[in-house]
């Protein structure tokens, strides 16, 4: 995958990084969230991984529920 600007994958790899150890993210998930934040659609992502766009949705909505629960709890 190509990106425009290196410095924006950089932020874009070590906050999905912080984010997976601060929310418990899956491996699955971290790399939805990871692809989802550079820009790709879930129907992209889905493609990308050859997973079911109904599983992708499935982990995006999932990171996204530990996030919230996390905020929550703050």
């Amino acid at each position: 995958m190509q990106y425009k600007n290196k410095a924006k994958h950089i932020n874009i790899r070590d906050g999905i990084l912080l984010l997976a150890k601060k929310f418990d993210l899956t491996l699955s998930e971290k790399k939805v969230i990871y692809y989802v934040a550079a820009g790709l659609s879930v129907k992209s992502c889905s493609n990308l991984l050859d997973r079911n766009i109904k599983t992708i949705s499935t982990q995006k909505r999932s990171a996204y529920k530990k996030w919230i629960l996390l905020l929550m709890l703050n």
